[in-house]
């Protein structure tokens, strides 16, 4: 990975127990090990075409390999939804 991008993750938090969807910044790290936030990121735009392209971006991005949380090894698995 070479640049900063969302990425869908998926985890189950041991106060719910339940299987839980969110969308992450995924970033590049010095010792190749996945770099992600620790909170869900939100759309943002200063104006309402910046908020819309955010979205889309979003969605692209969220094509991609989902992050998988619910081990203590986070990984990079594909999705068929």
């Amino acid at each position: 990975m070479q640049k900063r991008r969302c990425v869908v993750s998926l985890e189950v938090p041991e106060e719910t127990g339940e299987q839980s969807w969110m969308t992450r910044e995924l970033y590049p790290t010095d010792n190749s090990e996945l770099g992600y936030t620790k909170s869900s990121i939100r759309p943002f735009g200063n104006s309402y075409a910046e908020l819309v392209r955010d979205i889309e971006h979003m969605r692209q991005d969220c094509e991609l390999d989902v992050l998988d949380l619910r081990s203590k090894v986070s990984r990079l698995v594909p999705w068929n939804s």
